[in-house]
């Protein structure tokens, strides 16, 4: 591969490097298709999705228990796990900058739509039915590096990819106006902006000017027995071409089976969604239905956990819609006696944006230890990793001794 010479801004890439690695990396997610109960069949009949890549779990529970030999179970329960260096045969040839935009890989199907919908209620259960499509995504074994701080990712979304996949999407609804045939194609911006903690930022902008959907994720890894609790954290905002802005952040997640048994991840808790502009708001609850802990015993919940719900309500608490479904399977908003669906993981059709060719110094497609792992030369990667997990460790105790508040 030819040199390149590059006015580098990150002290992590040499001044003298070859051309940024040609990776369009793509999460190998197995969604199969859906039962009687339009839930996809890779549901656990319980609820949650279920992993079944034997080699990635085998090789992930290794490296756990290595690590509980090295530090002591009793050291590990509720470690953070996002600051302990792991072997680098657990990871893909990605950086987290690049993973967190499989969340938005049917952005396509609901955003520019949301964009011109005129019912704010509508709108804001087309944002919902967005958050929640791309939830199935995570279903990976392997693990995206850590960012560096200042390290950064641009990529794009074509006008082909977009309405190659909308009139395939209008064939199977027969619906003529259902999308846009010219959206135009969006650009992606991603940015690590602090160490520790942990924090990265992102734009998703769409060419037509119908949207621009910004946010930060902090990411939790922590051990509790045999599960791990972890997800993104952090406020995603969009806003749409006529001013309106609706806010929300992502649930967590259980991954059970870390150590031992089958593996299954489900989300929990409560999504709380707002329309800033016109004062609307939706708690979306995980597993309504789900029991007491002692009632759990003698009787289980009436629907899987992958199971959502909620209701649209405007400022004097009335309800104007509600939403049903699975994060695994389907989303349904109800209105005036009246159901549409509004996705459907049969039918969806998932985006993944393509890097830019000429991107910044700082970005992730520079990066040795990914550029090494890509090409399959593993040892190489490992001692990339290394070294610059080392000079990280470095510059942190340089920042905090200087004191001078920058971001760790």
């Amino acid at each position: 591969m030819q040199e390149k010479e590059i006015l580098s801004t990150n002290k992590y890439i040499p001044t003298t490097i070859r051309e940024p690695i040609p990776l369009n990396f793509a999460p190998k997610i197995e969604v199969k298709p859906v039962g009687n109960d339009g839930r996809s069949t890779s549901c656990h009949a319980d609820g949650g999705y279920i992993f079944t890549d034997i080699d990635g779990i085998q090789k992930q529970r290794k490296s756990m228990w290595d690590l509980v030999k090295k530090i002591g179970s009793n050291l590990l329960e509720g470690k953070d796990l996002v600051s302990v260096s792991l072997p680098v045969y657990l990871f893909e040839p990605r950086s987290f900058l690049h993973r967190v935009c499989d969340n938005w890989a049917f952005y396509h199907e609901f955003l520019y739509k949301a964009a011109q919908e005129k019912d704010h209620v509508k709108r804001m259960a087309l944002v919902i039915a967005f958050s929640m499509s791309g939830l199935h995504q995570t279903g990976t074994c392997l693990k995206p590096f850590n960012p560096i701080l200042g390290e950064t990712y641009q990529a794009q979304y074509s006008a082909q990819q977009e309405n190659s996949s909308n009139s395939k999407k209008k064939k199977q609804n027969n619906n003529s106006s259902s999308t846009s045939d010219d959206n135009g194609g969006a650009l992606v911006y991603v940015e690590q902006i602090s160490h520790h903690p942990p924090v990265t930022a992102w734009e998703l902008s769409a060419n037509n000017g119908d949207f621009v959907y910004t946010g930060q994720a902090g990411y939790l890894a922590s051990i509790r027995g045999n599960a791990l609790k972890g997800g993104q954290t952090g406020p995603h905002r969009i806003q749409f071409r006529d001013g309106c802005v609706i806010e929300y952040e992502l649930p967590l997640f259980w991954l059970k089976g870390v150590m031992w048994g089958e593996r299954i991840m489900e989300y929990y808790g409560v999504v709380k969604y707002r329309d800033v502009t016109n004062d609307l708001t939706c708690e979306l609850v995980f597993h309504p239905d789900q029991k007491g802990f002692i009632r759990s015993f003698f009787q289980s919940a009436k629907t899987p956990s992958d199971t959502v719900r909620g209701e649209i309500k405007n400022s004097s608490d009335q309800i104007l819609g509600t939403i049903d479904g699975s994060w695994l399977g389907f989303i349904d908003l109800t209105m005036n006696k009246k159901t549409e669906r509004l996705w459907s993981i049969s039918d969806a059709v998932p985006l993944y944006p393509t890097p830019i060719d000429d991107p910044l110094p700082s970005d992730s497609r520079w990066r040795e230890d990914l550029r090494a792992l890509i090409l399959g030369r593993e040892e190489e990667a490992q001692q990339w990793k290394d070294t610059l997990e080392d000079k990280q460790r470095k510059e942190k105790k340089w920042r905090l001794d200087r004191n001078d508040g920058l971001s760790e």
